[in-house]
């Protein structure tokens, strides 16, 4: 019988939502995680060397992906990016654009292993709520 699953927006900060279909918050799934991510303004987010693979798949839009202020990989609609566990890079939107972030096992804000840097589109808010909502799955 098919399964049918509700989404839940599990960031909603500045310009960044992010709607889970399937993961630790959705399914209560540790394996994978699926989500759907949208973006309606410029922004960007901190680094992170996630203990996850991360396969991304860029619906509109474009996504940058910086390793260094210097080596920036460019992703636009109709592409996809693959990020092997512990890849560590910093992800900004120049713009409005859609994405589906996969990741196996499915993300935490544990696992993500996330350096705050004070300007980033998830704020503390955003990230407290994140974390609660991945402990209420506990």
């Amino acid at each position: 019988m098919p399964v049918v699953t509700k989404a839940v927006d599990v960031v909603a900060s500045g310009g960044l939502t992010i709607t889970e279909y399937f993961g630790n918050v959705s399914t209560n799934n540790a394996n994978l995680s699926a989500c759907l991510a949208t973006v309606t303004e410029a922004c960007a987010d901190a680094y992170q060397a996630p203990d996850f693979d991360e396969y991304v798949m860029v619906i509109s839009g474009e996504l940058h992906l910086y390793k260094s202020d210097e080596e920036k990989t460019v992703i636009k609609a109709g592409e996809a990016v693959f990020l092997a566990a512990k890849e560590r890079v910093k992800w900004v939107w120049p713009g409005p654009c859609q994405y589906i972030p996969i990741c196996l096992p499915s993300f935490t804000p544990a696992n993500c292993n996330r350096e705050a840097e004070g300007d980033e589109v998830k704020t503390p808010e955003a990230m407290a709520r994140l974390n609660a909502l991945h402990e209420d799955k506990k």
